[in-house]
């Protein structure tokens, strides 16, 4: 019994898993600077980035930043948990 509104929502819902699985590949067969194993590092990168910043004095990457990195893998990450949890509702 769901109206328009539940239509829009699972429309949406299945445009960002869409989004999410494109940017996914892409991460893997994308560009140089798209590609995860470009710009995902450890722990340690991210720490000594955020450091330079607090310093004012960030290092210059071509493409993502280590925080960028962490950011994007979170997004993706935390937006898939979500879709997971919800599906499961």
């Amino acid at each position: 019994s769901g109206g328009t509104g539940e239509r829009l929502h699972e429309i949406v819902g299945y445009a960002v898993a869409g989004l999410i699985a494109f940017r996914v590949v892409w991460g893997f067969v994308g560009t140089r600077h798209a590609r995860f194993r470009d710009f995902v590092r450890g722990p340690s990168s991210v720490a000594g980035y955020l450091s330079g910043i607090a310093r004012l004095r960030p290092p210059h990457y071509t493409g993502h930043n280590p925080a960028g990195a962490l950011a994007i893998v979170a997004l993706i990450a935390a937006s898939w948990a979500l879709g997971r949890r919800l599906e499961r509702t």
